[in-house]
C-alpha cells in the first residue's frame, strides 16, 4: 500500500471507531481508544519494521503513490524521507531516480539476456519504446522487453524494488547451444546505474564502485547506498525469483564495470 500509516489507522478504526491518533514516530502510530470499564485510559500502538512517517518531526504520513511530475520527469513520489522520479518511456535512458537532498542514484534498464559460466551472452531484447502504466506506487512497462516480458518498478518506503514478469516459458527464445555448452545457463536483466559524489554503494558491507573498488562482485545478500556520513539512504530487495506456482529461488546480483559505466545484473 502507498500509505502504510493510513493502513494502520484503518485497521484500528475497524474495531475501535472512536480511536484518535495521539502520537506518531518514524516507525509507529499511537491511538487512544475507549477507556476500560474501570475508567482507565487505553491505547493501541502500531509499530512497523519499515517507516510510516517522514519529515523533521517524523509525523507526516508516507505516501508512495506516484503522481504526474514536471519536465524532464513524467512521474514523481515526494511524500517520504526521499524522492523518486521517473520517465514514462522505458527506452529513455536513466528512467528512475532516487533522491535524498543533493544525493541521488539513477538507473537505466538495459539488456535482457542469457549468460553462462564463461560470461558468454545471448541477447534477448533491449528496452522497448513502451510507456509505463501507473497504478498507485507502481510503474509497469507491459511487454517492455517484447511480448509477454514486462518490467515493473515499485516506489517502496526504502527499498529499491523492480520485477521482471515472464508470462510463459514460450515467451522466451530457446537458449543457443553455445550458452548451454558454456555451462550454468542463466537469464539475466541488466541495469546501468550512476550516483552522486556523496553516495557510495555497499555490497556485502564493503564499498564498491569508486576507483579500484569497481572490480566485479557477486552477492546474494545486502546491497546498500550510503551517504558520506554512513547513513543508509536506500537498499535493494534481495534478488529473488518466483515460478508460476509461487516457488521462490534466491538469485545473485552481479556488479561490474564496463568502460565508464557501472552495471548491476540480476
Amino acid at each position: 500500500m502507498a500509505n502504510p500509516a493510513a493502513e494502520a489507522r484503518a485497521k484500528v478504526l475497524a474495531t475501535h471507531p472512536e480511536a484518535v491518533v495521539v502520537g506518531r514516530g518514524r516507525n509507529s502510530i499511537k491511538h487512544q481508544i475507549a477507556d476500560s470499564p474501570e475508567g482507565r485510559p487505553r491505547f493501541a500502538l502500531d509499530v512497523a519494521i519499515g517507516p510510516l512517517h517522514y519529515g523533521p518531526a517524523e509525523d507526516q504520513e508516507i505516501d508512495t503513490a506516484l503522481v504526474p511530475s514536471v519536465a524532464p520527469w513524467d512521474w514523481e513520489m515526494t511524500k517520504a524521507g526521499f524522492e523518486v522520479r521517473a520517465l514514462s518511456r522505458l527506452d529513455a535512458g536513466q528512467v528512475i531516480e532516487y533522491r535524498d537532498g543533493s544525493e541521488w542514484v539513477r538507473f537505466q534498464p538495459m539488456a535482457l539476456q542469457y549468460s553462462n559460466d564463461l560470461d558468454q551472452i545471448q541477447q534477448i531484447a533491449m528496452p522497448g519504446a513502451v510507456d509505463a502504466a501507473v497504478d498507485d506506487d507502481t510503474l509497469t512497462w507491459t511487454d517492455g522487453y517484447g511480448p509477454g516480458r514486462s518490467l515493473s518498478w515499485q516506489a517502496q518506503t526504502a527499498r529499491l524494488a523492480k520485477l521482471l514478469t515472464i508470462n510463459a516459458p514460450t515467451d522466451l527464445p530457446a537458449v543457443d547451444q553455445f550458452i548451454l555448452d558454456g555451462g550454468g545457463p542463466v537469464l539475466e536483466l541488466n541495469f546501468v546505474f550512476a550516483f552522486s559524489s556523496g553516495v557510495t554503494p555497499y555490497v556485502n558491507g564493503q564499498p564498491w564502485g569508486r576507483g579500484g573498488q569497481a572490480k566485479d562482485r557477486d552477492t546474494q545478500g545486502l546491497v546498500e547506498f550510503r551517504n558520506d556520513a554512513g547513513d543508509v539512504l536506500w537498499w535493494f530487495n534481495l534478488p529473488r525469483s518466483w515460478d508460476a506456482d509461487g516457488n521462490e529461488q534466491l538469485g545473485t546480483f552481479r556488479f561490474k564495470k564496463q568502460g565508464n559505466s557501472l552495471y548491476v545484473t540480476h
